[in-house]
């Protein structure tokens, strides 16, 4: 073999290996909600009367009516499941849902993904403890409790923050669940403000394809709760607020 064959051989060898690699690099790298994601909020049909009981119910309609099959795997508790938080500032459960991780573990057994619900102001919607100035505190919660899926509404947070400061706000829990190191979907509730198609991209790096919808249509977050779940007595109607959603893993 001449010199130059030799030297032809060993740069094909150096690009396989360099592409292989490169290859290896990119398959590591984290990926959520790439597509938007699919699955059923229980605020349209329960709003503050949900319960771990239903959740559970839900999850198992999801699997049982073919549902999952199709594409929905989250099951997204709404506002109302807060209680108080304890003498560390972690947030607690009300009575309604008597073991949050317990709760986590039963969807994940059903090859699903579990969603919560908080905002970053002093309350949600509902009244109950948001997140504001325990964003960390939260997102090591959610995290412990295997949540996958955060929607974050605006809410109180107008109380607190300038409309020009949502980018920064929304970061902060953005960044909060990335130094958890679990994969978590943050999913920003915040009505079409402050121009939502730039939203995102602008509040943090790295973000994936998002989806706004309009008013009278179903959100991402909760795509399944205008959809009949075939176990539940009755359909889950309404409508949702716009919605945009982006990944935490950078």
């Amino acid at each position: 073999m001449n010199s130059t064959l030799r030297w032809l051989v060993r740069a094909m060898l150096w690009l396989l290996v360099a592409t292989a690699a490169a290859g290896i690099g990119l398959a590591q790298e984290p990926t959520l909600a790439a597509t938007p994601p699919m699955g059923w909020n229980s605020w349209n049909h329960f709003a503050c009367k949900v319960t771990d009981g239903d959740v559970r119910a839900a999850a198992d309609a999801i699997v049982s009516n073919g549902m999952k099959d199709a594409g929905y795997i989250y099951v997204n508790v709404d506002d109302c499941w807060q209680g108080k938080r304890d003498e560390h500032g972690m947030i607690q459960p009300n009575q309604k849902f008597p073991d949050m991780k317990a709760l986590g573990e039963y969807i994940h057994s059903k090859g699903l993904k579990f969603g919560i619900y908080s905002s970053p102001g002093p309350k949600t919607c509902a009244k109950h403890e948001g997140s504001y100035t325990h964003e960390d505190d939260d997102a090591r919660q959610y995290a412990a409790w295997g949540v996958d899926f955060l929607k974050y509404d605006w809410c109180s947070a107008d109380r607190v923050y300038k409309p020009d400061e949502m980018q920064a706000v929304y970061r902060k829990m953005a960044e909060a669940l990335h130094r958890t190191g679990r994969p978590i979907v943050l999913s920003l509730c915040q009505y079409g403000l402050d121009g939502p198609g730039e939203l995102p991209s602008a509040a943090t790096s790295g973000a994936p394809p998002r989806t706004s919808m309009t008013v009278g249509t179903a959100c991402p977050t909760s795509a399944s709760s205008r959809t009949a779940l075939k176990n539940m007595p009755r359909r889950a109607t309404g409508t949702t607020r716009t919605c945009l959603k982006w990944e935490t893993a950078r």
